[in-house]
């Protein structure tokens, strides 16, 4: 069972390597992970954002649940938290919830 911790090495049961052999070789490239965690997190702010009408709420409850998505991993065999990418999560919430505010803001007014 479970083999590396890319979409590509990914053994399930009863369905054999996720994605064939080098359908997935781009992941191994350096930090591409953190990327797509930056991405996928950055997305969840944003619809947390526009159904709250509150980005700096959106970036809190995208960062904890990034927390308890690390946490998680420790239960799971063969998986394990890190923090970087946690770390990552919330720079990509973070990123798009400082976009989202600077968007919903009032024209004439200026970020001081």
């Amino acid at each position: 069972m479970g083999g590396r911790d890319t979409l590509g090495g990914a053994d399930l049961p009863g369905f054999g390597r996720l994605g064939g052999p080098g359908r997935f070789d781009w992941l191994d490239l350096p930090y591409v992970d953190k990327l797509l965690h930056a991405g996928a997190f950055g997305i969840l702010a944003l619809l947390l954002a526009l159904a709250s009408g509150r980005p700096l709420l959106a970036l809190v409850l995208a960062s904890a649940y990034g927390v308890s998505d690390e946490l998680h991993q420790l239960a799971v065999p063969g998986r394990s938290a890190s923090g970087l990418d946690w770390l990552a999560d919330t720079v990509g919430a973070g990123l798009v919830a400082a976009v989202v505010f600077l968007w919903r803001r009032p024209r004439g007014q200026r970020v001081e």
